[in-house]
C-alpha cells in the first residue's frame, strides 16, 4: 500500500486570493476609520500645547508688569506719530516685544546675550538691531514655545520674506496703522521665528470723536500700559494671539523673526482679512488659540466677518465694547 511521506499529509490549504483580497479591504476599513481618530487626538494635543505656550507668555507679560508697573512695550521705536522713514525714523532699534520677556520664559541665558546693548528706554534712539553683533546672534535662536505644534514655519525659511519689523502706531488721531520692514525671500533663512503676537488693537481710520486711542490694544509702539489703564478689563481684552504670517494654505510668503516683531493689529475695514499676513490666524481647525490681559487662554471661533468684528471689541483696552457672556465669538 503506497502511503504519503508524513511531511505532504501535514500540508494545509493556504488563502485563497479572495480570502486574502478581503482581509486587505478589513484592513483598509479599520485604518479608514481609526486615522481621523488619530488625527483629532493629535490636533487635540497641539492645541493643548499651543496654548500652554500662550499661556506662558501671559504669564511672561505679567511678571514683567509686577516688575517695572507696566506691561512690556510693543516696541522700541519712533514716537507714535512718526512717518515711515520720514527724519530719524530708521535711527531707533526696532527691538520687538519678546526680547523683553526673554528672562520671564526661562530663557535668560540668551537675553544676557544683547541685554548690555540695550541700554535706555524704549524712546531712546540706537543702530538698528540687525546690525548689532550680539542682538543678531541672539535672534538666530529657534524658540520651542514660539512655535506652534499644528504649525511649522522654518519649512518655509529659505523661500519667505522674513519681518525684521513690524508694530502699530497711530499716524494721526484718527487712524491706527502698521509699520513694516522686511528682508527679501530667502535673504534671512537662519532668523528665529514666531508663530505668537502681541496684540496692538484696531486699525483703520477711526471715525469715533475719540479717534483711534480707545481702540489701542496693550502693546503699540513705545507703550506703556498699566493694569489699571485697561479699562475695558483684563478678562474682556486680548493680550496675545497666534499668527501665521501669510496665507493659510499654500505656500507662506511671509514669517515673523521673534527678536523684531513687535504686535499684530486687526484691521477692520479690510475684505477678507484672514489670509493676509497682517492679521491673526492658525492652523487649528475652525479656532484661534488667544491670550487675555488677565493671563487666561481661550480659543476663538475662526470664519466670516463677525470674528474680526469680535477681534477689534476685544483688543480694543478702552473703547467701552465689552463682548457680552457667553462670549459669541468662543468656544
Amino acid at each position: 500500500m503506497l502511503s504519503l511521506p508524513s511531511e505532504v499529509r501535514r500540508l494545509r490549504r493556504g488563502f485563497t486570493l479572495i480570502e486574502l483580497l478581503v482581509v486587505i479591504a478589513i484592513i483598509a476599513i479599520l485604518i479608514g476609520l481609526l486615522l481621523p481618530a488619530v488625527q483629532k487626538v493629535r490636533e487635540a494635543a497641539a492645541r493643548m500645547s499651543c496654548q500652554n505656550n500662550l499661556k506662558q507668555l501671559g504669564l511672561a507679560a505679567l511678571n514683567f508688569e509686577s516688575t517695572y508697573g507696566v506691561l512690556p512695550a510693543g516696541y522700541y521705536g519712533p514716537a507714535p506719530g512718526t512717518n515711515y522713514g520720514v527724519g530719524d525714523f530708521w535711527s531707533y532699534r526696532f527691538v520687538g516685544l519678546i526680547p523683553q520677556l526673554l528672562p520671564y520664559l526661562e530663557q535668560g541665558n540668551i537675553y544676557s546675550i544683547f541685554s548690555s546693548t540695550l541700554t535706555g528706554g524704549v524712546n531712546t534712539p540706537g543702530p538698528n538691531w540687525w546690525g548689532v553683533n550680539e542682538q543678531w546672534t541672539a535672534a538666530q535662536y529657534r524658540l520651542k514655545i514660539l512655535q506652534c505644534p499644528s504649525d511649522d514655519p522654518y519649512q518655509w525659511a529659505s523661500s519667505a520674506s522674513i519681518f525684521v519689523l513690524l508694530a502699530a502706531q497711530e499716524y494721526d488721531p484718527n487712524s491706527g496703522s502698521i509699520t513694516a520692514a522686511s528682508f527679501g525671500p530667502g535673504a534671512t533663512p537662519t532668523l528665529g521665528l514666531t508663530n505668537y503676537l502681541g496684540v496692538a488693537g484696531g486699525l483703520g481710520a477711526f471715525a469715533s470723536s475719540n479717534g483711534w486711542a480707545p481702540y489701542q490694544g496693550v502693546f503699540t509702539t513705545q507703550s506703556k500700559v498699566t493694569i489699571t489703564g485697561i479699562i475695558d478689563g483684563t478678562s474682556n481684552t486680548l493680550m496675545f494671539g497666534e499668527s501665521l504670517g501669510g496665507e493659510q494654505t499654500g505656500t507662506r510668503s511671509t514669517l515673523f523673526s521673534w527678536f523684531g516683531v513687535g504686535s499684530m493689529g486687526t484691521a477692520y475695514d479690510i475684505p477678507n482679512v484672514e489670509a493676509g499676513w497682517y492679521q491673526f490666524g492658525s492652523n487649528h481647525p475652525g479656532v484661534l488659540n488667544v491670550t487675555y490681559c488677565d493671563g487666561s487662554v481661550r480659543t476663538l471661533i475662526k470664519g466670516g466677518g463677525n470674528t474680526f468684528g469680535g477681534l477689534i471689541q476685544l483688543s480694543g483696552m478702552a473703547d467701552g465694547q465689552v463682548i457680552p457672556s457667553p462670549n459669541p465669538y468662543s468656544n
